[in-house]
């Protein structure tokens, strides 16, 4: 009996040392993962730490930018207007001179052909008439 008592006290001894092994294993196991996250957290801080005044700066930045940008749109739009203007004005005022080159040219032309018919025959006038007639005709 006493036999039987002891190897079983042995094995339960051995029994929790096996328990105590595994757990300063896990204890050395978290103990590194411990010290792993820490370095990690250290050198996220480090990364992170001034993170908050980039980002603002670059907010600053891109605020100023909208509003350069704004500024030149409208200075675009206000060229656009300004040259529509203009391309305006211009057609007017090649309207305005091809009319009063036309129409000097017309008057002049219509007094040198009265002119030409005054020494004109009757016949001569009516092949005239009659040939102007036929080029009208062509296309």
């Amino acid at each position: 009996m006493l036999a039987i008592v002891v190897i079983f006290n042995v094995l339960i001894s051995l029994l929790c040392l096996y328990v105590a092994w595994q757990v300063w294993n896990l204890r050395q196991a978290l103990a590194n993962t411990t010290e792993i996250v820490t370095a990690a957290e250290r050198s996220v801080n480090d990364v992170l730490h001034h993170a908050p005044d980039a980002i603002g700066k670059a907010q600053l930045g891109t605020n100023q930018l909208r509003q350069s940008y704004q500024r030149l749109e409208l200075q675009i739009k206000q060229i656009r207007q300004v040259l529509m203007l203009l391309s305006l004005v211009n057609s007017i005022w090649r309207s305005t001179v091809d009319y009063v080159f036309s129409s000097k040219a017309s008057s002049r032309h219509k007094s040198l052909k009265l002119s030409r018919e005054k020494n004109y025959s009757p016949d001569q006038l009516h092949n005239l008439k009659y040939r102007r007639q036929l080029r009208k005709r062509k296309p």
